[in-house]
């Protein structure tokens, strides 16, 4: 018997990679005749570094730039032969380098993006795939721009602060690093299809989970259609309702603005990347997880594309994750899954956080046989 083994990161806690591994320890220990295949995925946000490497063979690089709320960190970025550079924005700007208690949607800022680009740019890149997700900001990529080098000025002609607080005082966009972007394709990789401002705007969906009070909200709501509207006089791009720009924080919309960039759906462009669909027709039983599954797991993020690969060839999935939300047996197996791994409920009262890796990998010692008869069953 042939499983593939395939998980996203399990967010705030451990990377695909690992989780993958962790599994694949633990089906050994119960069924070492059974043939296993690792293959890790990521929907362009988390774990993008460490998958494009390998499929690509990049190199990976270290720099020095600025991170969420000003503080210097060290973001990876990969740089290929043939002149591609793949950037993750959580490197540079991510919620992992801060404290729930420092946590600040209103003047976090993308502006280390900016400059990893500006440095894969030197290295002499040609094309540049940035990994959208796991953002600490709701700028809608106006720090990107301005780490590069774009000049954004208030009515005084001075450059404006960091952040959406920044955004409010915006009175003129200045196409100041346009020349430096001659003959360079962007590729950026979303997990959502929301619209930069509005009900399902990036303040109103995605602001609460970096910090933002209703008052926040409110207000970065307003700087961002302010925002949009000064892109439209200065740059002639049309941001406010562009699909998925809402990503990362209004990443993806400045991305578009600024470098032309063209929005891609992330987990689709990874699954062709790395070939799954591929691995997925060869195996018996495909394994996947997450930290926490529900119904956005169900129609968005990378569960979503191994479904319906999974479905499309007639195999069963199995789910590991931290909480289940989803009971809904018929909803389950509508979408191909066979049998569900919830570590809470198997280890009621466990610190879940400490050393994952031991969880899972229990688990599945635990599961293992029970879930080959299940998925050899339907």
């Amino acid at each position: 018997m042939n499983i593939l083994i395939a998980p996203n990161s399990f967010k705030g806690t451990l990377n695909a990679s690992l989780a993958a591994k962790a599994i694949g320890r633990g089906i050994r220990k119960a069924l070492p005749e059974i043939n296993l295949k690792l293959s890790p995925i990521s929907d362009g946000g988390d774990g993008l570094i460490d998958i494009a490497s390998n499929v690509l063979g990049g190199q990976i690089k270290t720099a020095k730039v600025e991170g969420p709320l000003r503080k210097q960190v060290k973001a990876r970025y990969i740089f290929c032969k043939n002149k591609t550079a793949i950037i993750e924005m959580a490197e540079a700007s991510g919620i992992k380098y801060l404290r729930h208690n420092e946590l600040d949607a209103m003047n976090a800022s993308t502006f280390g993006v900016g400059q990893l680009i500006d440095k894969a740019l030197k290295l002499g890149a040609k094309k540049i795939i940035i990994g959208l997700g796991g953002s600490a900001s709701n700028d809608g990529g106006a720090g990107c721009a301005q780490g590069f080098g774009f000049k954004l000025t208030d009515i005084n002609g001075n450059n404006i602060l960091r952040g959406a607080a920044g955004l409010l005082e915006l009175s003129r966009v200045y196409n100041s690093a346009q020349n430096k972007l001659k003959d360079i394709t962007f590729i950026v990789l979303t997990d959502v299809s929301n619209r930069l401002c509005g009900k399902e705007g990036s303040a109103k969906i995605f602001g609460p989970q970096k910090g933002a009070s209703p008052q926040d909200v409110r207000n970065i709501e307003k700087a961002l259609s302010h925002y949009s509207r000064i892109i439209k006089r200065d740059l002639s791009k049309n941001i406010k309702c562009l699909k998925g720009g809402a990503a990362a924080g209004g990443l993806a919309a400045g991305l578009h603005a600024f470098f032309d960039a063209k929005l891609s759906d992330g987990t689709k462009y990874m699954f062709k990347l790395t070939g799954i669909e591929n691995d997925i027709k060869k195996t018996d039983i495909l394994i996947t997880g997450e930290g926490k599954f529900d119904r956005q797991s169900l129609f968005g993020k990378g569960f979503y594309g191994l479904s319906a690969l999974a479905l499309k060839h007639k195999k069963p999935i199995i789910i590991v994750c931290g909480r289940s939300e989803i009971k809904n047996e018929r909803l389950l197996r509508a979408k191909g899954v066979r049998y569900v791994i919830e570590l809470e409920k198997i280890f009621k009262g466990k610190n879940l956080f400490l050393k994952p890796e031991k969880w899972i990998e229990s688990a599945f010692r635990l599961e293992a046989k029970k879930i080959v008869e299940t998925a050899a069953r339907q």
